[in-house]
């Protein structure tokens, strides 16, 4: 067993993880069970930058300001969806963002988008790097990571604490 405090370090070293919160075991499993399918919302946050949309579920699939996303599970009303920031890409059928800024990292890059005055962050490889004042089309690719019951950001913010709604980590 090994305890530690970084999320790098638990995620690739690890077999399975026990993600603890004020001394309860919010969520255990593979890497790859904590990362694609948290137990809920400061659990997706705590391994991993999450976009946080209003949506309107309708079955399988979330209605949300980039477009319908799918779910894991079959949803109708409204609350929220999680997704990562790799799972917003380039889409000739995407809605359109402009391109704030680009932090170029190597092999990939955060791209910073502005969409009907939100902001959104995704990750693409460094070769789909958009220059900043450009327009893009995205789309979200896969599954939302959660969907919860809660209707507006700001009611997940204020349950999680200072969550941004392009990333927290």
């Amino acid at each position: 067993m090994l305890v530690t405090h970084d999320q790098a370090e638990a995620m690739t070293l690890a077999s399975r993880v026990a993600l603890l919160r004020d001394g309860v075991i919010r969520q255990h499993g593979t890497p790859r069970d904590l990362y694609l399918c948290p137990a809920d919302h400061d659990v997706a946050a705590f391994v991993g930058d999450v976009t946080v949309l209003p949506a309107t579920f309708r079955g399988d699939t979330a209605d949300t300001p980039l477009g319908p996303v799918a779910l894991r599970t079959r949803h109708d009303g409204e609350g929220l969806v999680l997704v990562r920031p790799e799972q917003l890409q380039p889409s000739v059928g995407g809605v359109e963002a402009l391109v704030a800024a680009v932090e170029f990292q190597g092999t990939s890059g955060l791209v910073h988008l502005a969409r009907a005055g939100d902001r959104y962050t995704a990750r693409w490889t460094a070769h789909l790097l958009a220059a900043p004042g450009t327009t893009v089309r995205v789309r979200v690719h896969g599954p939302a990571v959660l969907v919860t019951d809660t209707a507006s950001p700001d009611a997940v913010r204020s349950a999680a604490g200072p969550v941004r709604q392009d990333s927290n980590r």
